[in-house]
């Protein structure tokens, strides 16, 4: 996809594929670890929530989730871009396969 913008599935997957194992696992058990905080942080504390673990402590997971979940987003983000600089580019250059 070099000089057609931005990078499709393709792309991102054939670039994953490339990366080798360790880098793979790292960044998917990251991608999974954000996934879980987000899903905590996004559903919000229910009244069910409330009645098993009382208020303040709900809402105290809440907060914890968003944090997390803020951690490794940025932890992603910056694993992903380390990793794949064609896709993503490197410090103070654009994307190999962004330019046009």
């Amino acid at each position: 996809m070099k000089g057609h913008g931005v990078p499709g599935p393709v792309d991102l997957q054939s670039a994953w594929r490339g990366l080798p194992i360790e880098t793979r696992d790292r960044i998917g058990a990251i991608a999974l670890e954000f996934a879980l905080y987000t899903i905590v942080d996004c559903q919000g504390v229910t009244e069910n929530d409330f009645e098993v673990l009382g208020r303040t402590k709900a809402v105290a997971v809440q907060a914890a989730a968003e944090e997390q979940s803020n951690v490794a987003m940025d932890d992603l983000f910056n694993a992903a871009e380390a990793a794949l600089p064609a896709v993503f580019g490197r410090l103070g250059g654009g994307a190999e396969l962004g330019r046009t």
